[in-house]
């Protein structure tokens, strides 16, 4: 069975959405739990793509060899073979970074905000189709230049980028495309305070997960389905 490469970097952050899409395509997951499992292998070989997840970690923090510059490391080699990747939040930074980008702090986006795709992601292959604004969820304080070379595909009011494309199947998202309603629910016991300090709340969260989740997955789920797709 042809295997995909999760780096989880957070206890409540798995694949979720994206997981499923995976294993309904045929692809084992072999998640590392970052930083407790055994050492990140240095180059992608024997996967056919590598995911990297959300967590609390900054990357502009990460020390010379600490297991997110490794991950950082890992991620420069995935993208120097041309090995699919998909980085989301924490992990959208990741692959900022080993382009070269810089990742900063910013302002702090939480539960849902609408973004904007740009011209561009009308030709991309993952967001042709997507409506040009809607709702999607956030959880971030941070945020990443575009690389250079990289298409900026979406923005939101306070990040000017939530997505990019780096080459073909290859992408970093800021936003996270991935949530179902139990991770949400999770969100909202364990990063209760993270949203009040958002000037959100828990409960605003999930009431505005009852009007915008169910159209949400399923223009994920197009998205994941898509990348996917690219990997056979």
């Amino acid at each position: 069975m042809k295997k995909v490469l999760v780096l989880q970097n957070g206890e409540t952050e798995g694949p979720a959405r994206l997981g499923e899409v995976l294993g309904g395509h045929g692809f084992e997951l072999h998640t590392i739990y970052c930083p407790d499992d055994p050492p990140l292998p240095e180059s992608p070989g024997g996967y056919s793509a590598v995911v990297v997840m959300g967590g609390p970690q900054a990357v502009y923090e990460a020390a010379p060899g600490s297991y997110l510059d490794r991950e950082i490391r890992l991620t420069a080699e995935t993208v120097r073979r041309g090995v699919p990747f998909f980085g989301i939040c924490l992990g959208g930074q990741i692959l900022a970074a080993a382009l070269g980008a810089r990742v900063e702090k910013g302002e702090r986006e939480a539960a849902w905000h609408e973004i904007e795709l740009t011209p561009a992601a009308a030709a991309d292959p993952l967001f042709e189709g997507q409506p040009v604004r809607a709702q999607a969820l956030h959880f971030h304080g941070d945020r990443f230049a575009v690389p250079e070379g990289a298409v900026s595909l979406c923005s939101s009011a306070h990040t000017p980028c939530q997505a990019f494309r780096a080459e073909e199947g290859i992408y970093g998202f800021q936003f996270h495309p991935e949530v179902d309603r139990a991770l949400l629910e999770t969100w909202a016991r364990t990063d209760a305070r993270y949203l009040i300090e958002s000037g959100e709340s828990p409960e605003k969260m999930m009431a505005d997960t009852d009007v915008y989740l169910a159209d949400y997955e399923h223009r994920m789920r197009g998205i994941f389905e898509r990348w996917a797709a690219m990997l056979a």
